[in-house]
């Protein structure tokens, strides 16, 4: 299967849990808006409408009051999610540090409550009819009751979430929640419609869901012991939360603190003109919710770089999900408004339900690297966001508000939350990938303008959004094909998807392990350190490689270095044994004629011919006279001239040693320019061919070349250094041959590729067993600088992305290599398109690096 489906059986496990945890994590969350949603019209009929407002803002009020739980609930969740299989007198003191701690600071916030809830009713319920502030007053006695009982269930919902008791956590929340919700409805049906009482029932539904959410954690954590009070606990919880309180005293200034601008500035009315709508719109965000609960453990449990592909995997699959649903929302959500709350309250809240949703697009994929920096132990990152946003929030809700009443108020949210987004996404080195899928959520708005203005009149309200609906569908289709690759849509990777079953094979046409010949046991050696830094640490990147280029024998696991981050295999290929993975290998071909008789190939071999004449000074022939000028204008082409050329300098002429010359293809090219070649391979049948080309050419192997020290003016190893068994020994081999401020050219596969990303590994750039090593751009010049080499420069590389995909996606595939190049499919050709422009903006995730570094002088 792809890459980002193709995992040990650990992996798929993990898949399955956060698959099935967030299916849990939805269904709760979808059954508790629903009773929400159900409760709305009854409450409005009931209470009415201006005293459902006030109620609404009390409902913020204690989610405000929240924050109080100093971030313990979220750090219990990372503590013991961390923990993993410890103790079980670890964990329980880790539970009743945090719930003691919790209903602490609950007590403060009744004591804050208390003294200061005149201050709130005459500053921030000032628009509130008298009748009804009295009525607040009278429920106080039961709103200082509210802090303990809310921090206390922040912890209680931790640590169920810590521990992965999602279908617990969900019952005992649903249950809360419908307590929460229809206590008060209850008493309100009695006739009891006063403030006081229906606060009343709020606060005895609250403190009977938390009861309920104990019982579950006794069962669950599980409580088995006496509470105990761990004193070295509170620290870590305190520094963790330290940061997510920060965020919870932020975040609800920025969600939620519109409805008092709005109250202040336009009425209760209003409230429930601008609330109901967001209410209504924010039930979409469920699916990514849900996905972030049951992310927050795995993010806390991973290796980094695994951690790394689950946010993007996430993000895309987010998007996927969400933009179907909400450009059909777009179509939706005013009839089931006028269904819900009548045609009036509609006709004003619809337009602020559009807004909103464009805002929520964005918010949706901000779940997922949310999660992955508080399940990374950096909650400072989103914390300082949030301060940093809140400020110039403030001012923008104020004045749109000022100036556009409830509609400013979506429009201030809603560039918050994009604002937002692209700072979370440029914390976690995802800033293309946002700028990617906020242009494709602002098209689809604007399609649904267009389609609101034009199609309407044309083909009716119903089949416009049918057609927007479908656009999104395909827009969907297409970044799932470029996200996973071509194998996504089989039925059996969606079973995969959806089941998590195991069994379900041929997703990928893998040769069966019995298929596979084993490398002779005794042409194996470890290799327990990285070749390059000598660092240990490391962690698994791939298990069971195959050779599905050249079917050189063996399976082989790939490990990436904790240090410089690079690759290397292990166990590998003996030196002695290695030969048996070059024995179909493609050194062995004559080098390529251009073909002088056809018009196709004078012209390809005259616009060469005139770029290398202006540039070194030839008189190559054939040429036309503007050649260069029209090469210039290509930088792709120009790129790939230069390649060829291996960026030789200009103005001179000297001595150049190609290492592992191949066929000389180089040589010939070194040859024209004035250049006297020289070349060495290890593969005789190389040799040969290589020498029908004039160049001096002998057999021999790094890092071993027998070759005079201080002759060279310059010495290239083109896809060489990843083959060796010692690239730092071969680079001080380089080294020691070179002149003094003698140049080595290097190009190598980039491990940091967007096609490495993509495929995984069945990346074309792997290469099992031939490539032992394998680079990013720091390690290779880490590896260059070891060795001696300074002024290590970075040359701009040809676009090669189009031919690595294809490749990538013939091994995907099990396809032959040799039967001619195969156009990519739509949906990866756009990929590759995509990588190329990515490519410009950061050369670092190119599919190959060339560096050209110095010999000191």
């Amino acid at each position: 299967m792809s890459s980002n489906f193709a995992m040990t059986v650990h992996n798929r496990k993990a898949t399955h849990q956060i698959g099935r945890s967030t299916v849990i994590n939805f269904a709760g969350s979808t059954l508790a808006a629903l009773v929400l949603f159900l409760s709305v019209p009854v409450y409005l009929r009931l209470v009415g409408e201006i005293r459902y407002g006030v109620l609404t803002l009390l409902w913020l009020l204690l989610t405000y009051l929240g924050a109080i739980d100093l971030g313990i609930g979220r750090a219990t969740t990372n503590r013991l999610a961390s923990l993993g299989k410890c103790p079980a007198e670890q964990t329980e003191n880790v539970f009743w540090t945090a719930l003691a701690v919790c209903l602490g600071s609950g007590l403060v916030g009744s004591v804050l409550l208390y003294f200061f809830f005149q201050v709130l009713l005459d500053h921030f319920l000032s628009g509130v009819p008298l009748a009804l502030r009295q009525e607040l007053g009278l429920a106080l006695p039961w709103l200082v009751w509210a802090p303990p009982i809310i921090t206390a269930t922040s912890v209680l919902t931790g640590a169920l979430q810590g521990k992965g008791a999602f279908l617990a956590l969900n019952v005992g929340q649903l249950a809360a929640t419908i307590l929460y919700q229809v206590t008060p409805l209850v008493l309100a049906m009695s006739g009891y419609v006063s403030l006081n009482y229906l606060i009343a029932g709020m606060i005895g539904g609250r403190l009977a869901g938390a009861i309920f959410l104990f019982f579950l954690c006794r069962t669950h954590i599980p409580l088995k012991s006496r509470p105990s009070v761990d004193v070295g606990e509170i620290p870590p919880l305190l520094r963790y939360g330290g940061w997510i309180s920060l965020t919870n005293l932020a975040g609800p200034l920025l969600t939620v603190f519109d409805r008092f601008v709005i109250a202040a500035q336009s009425g209760a009315a209003s409230v429930t003109a601008y609330t109901v709508p967001f209410n209504l719109v924010s039930g979409l965000m469920l699916l990514p919710a849900s996905l972030q609960n049951a992310l927050l453990p795995r993010f806390a449990a991973l290796q980094e770089n695994e951690a790394q592909r689950l946010n993007v995997q996430a993000t895309v699959a987010v998007m996927v999900l969400m933009t179907p649903a909400i450009t059909a929302f777009l179509f939706l959500v005013k009839p089931a408004l006028i269904l819900w709350v009548g045609q009036e309250l509609a006709n004003r809240a619809a337009p602020v339900a559009h807004i909103l949703l464009l805002g929520l697009w964005l918010n949706a994929i901000a779940f997922v690297p949310f999660s992955f920096l508080l399940g990374r132990n950096r909650p400072d990152v989103p914390a300082k966001f949030h301060l940093l946003e809140l400020a110039p929030y403030l001012l923008t809700l104020w004045f749109l508000v000022h100036q556009f009443g409830i509609v400013g108020a979506a429009i201030a949210w809603s560039l918050r939350v994009w604002v937002d987004t692209m700072l979370l996404f440029s914390a976690t080195g995802l800033l293309q990938l946002f700028i990617k899928l906020s242009l494709i959520s602002i098209t689809m708005f604007a399609v649904f303008n267009l389609s609101m203005a034009f199609a309407h009149g044309l083909v009716g309200y119903g089949m416009s959004g049918i057609l927007t609906v479908s656009l999104s569908v395909l827009v969907s289709v297409i970044l799932l094909y470029q996200q996973f690759g071509p194998t996504i849509f089989r039925r059996e990777t969606i079973l995969f998807f959806f089941s998590g079953n195991h069994r379900a094979k041929g997703i990928m046409s893998e040769p069966s392990a019995d298929s596979v010949p084993s490398w002779p046991s005794h042409g194996l050696e470890n290799q327990d350190h990285c070749p390059v830094c000598g660092e240990k640490p490391r962690t698994p990147l791939y298990a069971d490689l195959t050779d599905r280029l050249f079917h050189a024998p063996g399976k082989w696991s790939l490990y990436r270095c904790q240090g410089c981050h690079g690759a290397y295999l292990d166990p590998r290929p003996t030196p002695e044994t290695i030969g048996l993975a070059y024995s179909e290998y493609y050194t062995h071909q004559q080098a390529k004629q251009t073909d002088l008789q056809t018009l196709w190939g004078r012209l390809k071999s005259g616009l060469k011919n005139s770029y290398f004449n202006h540039k070194y000074h030839l008189t190559l022939v054939p040429t036309f006279a503007l050649g260069y000028w029209f090469i210039r204008m290509l930088p792709g082409k120009k790129a790939i001239l230069d390649l060829l050329a291996r960026h030789l300098p200009v103005n001179r002429t000297g001595t150049v040693m190609d290492i592992g010359c191949g066929n000389g293809d180089f040589l010939k090219i070194a040859l024209s320019l004035g250049w006297q070649a020289h070349g060495i391979d290890p593969d005789p049948a190389a040799v040969e061919v290589a020498r029908s080309t004039g160049a001096m050419v002998q057999q021999g192997t790094l890092p071993h070349t027998g070759l005079l020290s201080n002759h060279f003016d310059m010495v290239t190893l083109s896809h060489v250094i990843e083959h060796v068994h010692d690239p730092l020994e071969a680079l001080r081999e380089c080294l020691r041959i070179l002149k003094p401020g003698g140049a080595l050219w290097v190009a190598t596969p980039n491990l940091e590729s967007f096609g490495h990303e993509k495929f995984g590994q069945h990346w074309r750039g792997l290469e099992p067993p031939r490539h032992l090593v394998l680079f990013n751009r720091s390690s290779l010049a880490l590896a260059l600088k070891q060795a001696g080499f300074v002024s290590s420069e970075f040359q701009a590389e040809h676009p090669t992305t189009h031919w690595m995909y294809e490749q990538s996606l013939r091994i995907c595939t099990n396809a032959p290599l040799g039967d001619g190049e195969r156009p990519l499919p739509f949906g990866l050709r756009l990929a590759a398109y995509w990588a190329e422009f990515q490519n410009i903006l950061s050369p670092e995730r190119c599919e190959f690096m060339t560096v050209v570094a110095r010999k000191p002088a």
